[in-house]
């Protein structure tokens, strides 16, 4: 039996932008700060800070499940495991 886990990068990045009156003002100040390979995933308006994570993902395989689970690369997470 062999296993897959499929991981996805843990990075995240803070992002700010300028204060405004208006809610949209300020998230299209941040969605234009946010860089390629990553997504806004939350923000705070009285701050006008954001926080950016990386998207993507990439699999893993292998016959010890322990082992696949102990040798997630720094950056990664993993968000799935089953059984082929």
């Amino acid at each position: 039996m062999s296993y897959v886990v499929v991981l996805q990068p843990s990075e995240t990045i803070e992002i700010e932008t300028e204060k405004a009156v208006a809610l949209q003002d300020i998230l299209d100040g941040l969605h234009a700060k946010v860089p390629d390979g990553f997504v806004l995933t939350h923000f705070t308006a009285s701050t006008a800070r954001g926080v950016a994570r990386r998207v993507g993902s990439r699999e893993i395989t292998g016959d010890d499940k322990q082992a696949l689970l102990a040798g997630i690369p720094e950056g990664w997470r993993a968000v799935s495991i089953r059984e082929e």
